[in-house]
């Protein structure tokens, strides 16, 4: 019975889609070369400290870096060169491309492999706090992936109080990132960065306090992509020479604006509903400080709507269920791009 649960949670969910907002900038990759208006090439191994141990030298030649058929293509080779037995490409749009929130996503379909370490994420324009630029800045990695861990991605942000192997990190195992095509994101406001895969939103880092100690993130950061070899995280197990070339391939990186003088209302833990079981009512308590509105579907077991999609704003709400049968029932809430399902008893 919970396995049926679980489908029919999936099929509500899969109703709602996320709403648009504004393009702001964007590289679809649709020239032949690489936009050097808006990309910079890393060079080297990263020695000098912006590296992790990695085993490869990060070129900008177009065996490593190119844009074809609309699309950023990075390859990574098994070959000596610049004392390295592998070469690679790393980009980054430092006083090119910045921002300060915003929902940044990239669509991508990632390497494979033991050793491969690809990653999609943001470094601070400046240092702001502390004594040094990292980690008192902050780091937000909007997508991280290491091929010894097939199907898992994380999500990650490193600030003062927590960074290298003890970053704030949140997870989602999802199929067919090896062979598809995804969108990789976060949405970025000022008191929370929640981080998606596709439609899906598998978590967040909140805002907890005022202190740069554990929220540097209050000034523009700058958009960084590469694909690593080996180093200290991908190279954990090894690397597999068998499986090269290896190419990351990206179909574009955008930036939207996301309102930032509205707090972000996370469902998750903003939200609650009683009393459950019921016999007639259910009461909605959301902690909606913006008055923003929401929207309420009651679905049966068999995922169709039995109370269609109404519209609330405020801080409670009654959805009256005395006209429904004894029996099990999902309350689905969604508000902007977030959606959150309730089992309730109706007795």
């Amino acid at each position: 019975m919970r396995t049926f649960y679980i489908i029919i949670l999936l099929i509500i969910a899969s109703k709602f889609s996320f709403g648009q907002n504004q393009l702001v900038w964007s590289d679809e990759f649709d020239g032949t070369t690489v936009n050097t208006a808006n990309w910079n090439f890393d060079i080297g191994t990263g020695s000098g400290g912006w590296g992790n141990n990695e085993s490869q030298y990060y070129t900008s030649r177009p065996e490593n870096v190119k844009v074809e058929n609309g699309k950023l293509i990075i390859t990574a080779l098994l070959e000596n060169y610049g004392g390295k037995s592998y070469t690679s490409a790393r980009l980054n749009t430092k006083a090119k491309i910045f921002t300060k929130y915003g929902r940044i996503e990239m669509r991508a379909k990632l390497p494979k492999g033991r050793g491969t370490w690809p990653a999609f994420w943001m470094l601070p324009e400046q240092q702001l706090y502390g004594t040094n630029y990292w980690p008192d800045n902050g780091e937000i990695d909007i997508m991280e992936y290491v091929g010894y861990q097939p199907g898992v991605i994380h999500g990650s942000v490193h600030t003062h109080q927590n960074y290298g192997g003890n970053s704030i990190t949140r997870t989602i195992t999802y199929s067919g990132v090896e062979d598809d095509f995804h969108v990789y994101a976060i949405e970025w406001a000022s008191d929370m960065i929640k981080f998606y895969v596709d439609s899906y939103y598998y978590g967040n880092y909140y805002r907890s306090g005022q202190s740069w100690n554990y929220w540097p993130f209050d000034q523009n950061f700058f958009i960084l992509i590469n694909l690593a070899i080996g180093g200290n995280w991908g190279g954990a197990e090894g690397i597999d020479n068998t499986i090269f070339p290896q190419t990351y391939e990206i179909d574009y990186v955008r930036i939207y604006s996301l309102p930032t003088d509205v707090k972000t209302i996370d469902l998750n833990k903003d939200l609650s509903i009683f009393p459950n079981p019921t016999t007639d009512k259910v009461q909605l308590n959301i902690q909606n400080m913006n008055d923003a509105e929401y929207q309420v579907v009651v679905y049966d077991l068999m995922g169709k709507v039995v109370i269609p999609q109404s519209t609330y704003r405020g801080n409670n709400s009654q959805i009256d269920l005395k006209e429904l049968k004894s029996g099990l029932y999902f309350i689905n809430v969604t508000m902007d791009k977030e959606s959150r399902t309730f089992k309730v008893i109706k007795e």
